[in-house]
């Protein structure tokens, strides 16, 4: 008798058992790396552009001693980064448009200002609900006067620079992974004096304001 050939199907029996359990480990690992993996191998998207929509109420102060009261409305385009789950940064280019009307040496006269603004804000939020986040802000904000008509007190382009603060406050609205808006108030003030020829000076004093913000990440 050959009893190599007798041991023979009892060794190939065990080594495809073996050979089984091995296969079966493996798929074991495989599914639990990609329990693990799968969940974060998607980066998250840390920048969102927001276009900013708002509109308020604002005071011009003409050298300390006049205001003239009047209405405000400011485009803004930004570029956002996420910083962590609740801090982002901010920035970008903005359009502002300041109107009001006094009464200047008896006269009925209009003050416009157009300007070109440079906001950087930082953001935080906190989530209130799934879809709903409370949102708070501080910046800061670079302006260019473009075109300023200020009736009986000076009128001309490129009236010079300033800079300002500005503080945000209200929620922010998930509709969906990669889109959102946001509802906030704001309010702005400027730091120095914008000076021209005989002795004008201006800035606009304090400007509150209700936002309608879009967001869309990238």
């Amino acid at each position: 008798m050959d009893w190599s050939s007798v041991g023979l199907p009892q060794i190939q029996q065990k080594t495809q058992m073996k050979n089984k359990g091995i296969v079966i480990a493996l798929m074991l690992l495989a599914f639990g790396a990609h329990a693990q993996i799968s969940p974060t191998s998607i980066p998250e998207k840390k920048y969102a552009v927001v276009a900013k929509t708002k509109l308020g109420i604002s005071q011009l102060e003409l050298g300390n001693k006049k205001l003239i009261n009047g209405s405000l409305t400011q485009l803004e385009v930004l570029l956002s980064r996420s910083l962590s789950k609740k801090f982002l940064v901010e920035a970008g280019i903005g359009f502002s448009q300041f109107n009001g009307n006094d009464v200047n040496q008896g006269e009925y006269v209009n003050y416009k200002n157009n300007n070109l603004r440079f906001p950087i804000n930082v953001v935080y939020s906190r989530d209130l609900s799934k879809p709903v986040s409370l949102v708070f802000g501080l910046g800061a904000y670079g302006i260019y006067y473009a075109r300023t008509d200020m009736t009986g007190y000076y009128t001309g382009s490129g009236s010079g620079v300033n800079a300002g603060t500005n503080a945000l406050l209200g929620a922010h609205f998930r509709v969906s992974e990669k889109a959102g808006f946001r509802i906030m108030t704001e309010v702005q003030r400027d730091l120095s004096w914008i000076s021209k020829p005989n002795e004008v000076q201006f800035r606009e004093r304090m400007n509150a304001l209700i936002s309608l913000n879009f967001l869309v990440k990238l």
